[in-house]
């Protein structure tokens, strides 16, 4: 996926952390689903004092197919889809309490 100079660089590659791997899966969705976000026509509609076109905007909004997104999103990076990245994640919980002891 080519990222354009202006947009922030997105890759779901977590580091499986317990905590910062899911706060940075969390960030990383979070900021793939605003990109979605038609926030220049909402702009321009508040601007405009047109608030019935800022709201069918926003109901539109409601109605993206986010999941389908992320989930393409994640396939073209080689990440796990849905629940599969559990499995992985329990692999390293694994393979780390194995080399604790």
């Amino acid at each position: 996926m080519q990222q354009s100079p202006d947009r922030p660089v997105l890759s779901p590659r977590l580091g499986l952390e317990p905590t910062s791997g899911n706060r940075r899966k969390a960030g990383q969705k979070a900021l793939l689903l605003a990109l979605l976000e038609p926030s220049k026509q909402l702009r321009e509609a508040e601007a405009n004092g047109n608030l019935t076109a800022r709201l069918a905007l926003l109901e539109e909004a409601k109605s993206l197919p986010r999941g389908a997104v992320w989930d393409e999103f994640c396939l073209r990076n080689d990440v796990p889809v849905g629940a599969a990245w559990l499995a992985e994640a329990a692999a390293y919980g694994e393979t780390a309490a194995r080399l604790r002891s």
